[in-house]
């Protein structure tokens, strides 16, 4: 996983600053582009060839344990049907542009009329023709204490570049985060993080999602990140009592280093 040269001039960037946080910032327009396609397919198609178009070669479901999306839709077809709504009301892409997420409420309405509701996390893997495809997909149901806000999307991109010089390690960089998701993130929740589960409406605050469990130790079984070092994914099984599965989304800041922005937490069997 050796990363081509990528020049990071060191102090750029406005760490948490209103811009950083509002403006679209570049290579969002495209994944946006990725989503809509989606959406709109999604909302009139069969449900298992919408996902297959628009995956990754290497995307990745929860079912609720990690499987290779591709494998399992093509073995699974019945459950895929009916018609998906899912409306991105955030998404934070890595400066480097080659890895992004989004994340919203969803409705699928299935073949029997049966409608959940719930949240979804998408992230997304650019490609060499520089669309973006589904590279990991997480679902929860739960119903919506109130309507969601679907009228805009917060953006958000990485903080100042954090590794100086050209070409970084990414096969060591990714093993320290896994490290760190394996012990638990403790204390290194991010202002902004959320947490998504089975049967309630996200939690979201550094305090609301600590408290609530969010980066406790875990059995990491994969990840990847950005070829700037501040966007990343780790997923796999969370330690016991808890158990059941889990996908987070990591940022990496320039003085306080890697911080948990999203954690799905998915339940030990299939709901």
């Amino acid at each position: 996983m050796k990363a081509v040269v990528w020049m990071i001039v060191c102090g750029l960037g406005l760490a948490g600053s209103a811009a950083a946080q509002q403006a679209r910032p570049k290579g969002a327009d495209r994944v946006l582009a990725a989503e809509r396609a989606f959406a709109r397919a999604a909302a009139s198609e069969p449900l298992a060839e919408v996902m297959l178009r628009h995956l990754d070669p290497e995307g990745l479901l929860f079912q609720p344990q990690p499987v290779h999306a591709a494998e399992w839709i093509a073995a699974h077809r019945a459950a895929w049907s009916g018609t998906l709504t899912a409306v991105p009301t955030d998404l934070r892409i890595a400066r480097s542009r080659d890895l992004a997420y989004t994340v919203g409420p969803s409705w699928h309405r299935g073949a029997d009329g049966r409608e959940t509701t719930g949240s979804f996390l998408t992230v997304w893997r650019v490609q060499p023709d520089s669309s973006y495809r589904i590279l990991l997909d997480a679902v929860v149901d739960h119903a919506f204490a109130a309507p969601p806000d679907t009228t805009s999307i917060r953006y958000a991109v990485a903080a100042a570049p954090v590794v100086c010089g050209p070409d970084p390690d990414l096969d060591l960089e990714l093993e320290a985060l896994l490290e760190i998701d394996r012990a638990g993130a403790g204390a290194a929740v991010a202002p902004y993080a959320r947490l998504h589960r089975e049967g309630a409406p996200p939690l979201s605050g550094a305090e609301a999602v600590r408290a609530a469990g969010a980066g406790q130790g875990a059995e990491p079984v994969g990840g990847g990140l950005s070829r700037s070092v501040d966007l990343a994914y780790t997923y796999g099984r969370l330690a016991e009592p808890s158990g059941g599965y889990y996908v987070r989304l990591w940022t990496r800041e320039p003085e306080a280093g890697w911080l948990l922005a999203e954690e799905v937490r998915l339940p030990p069997t299939a709901p």
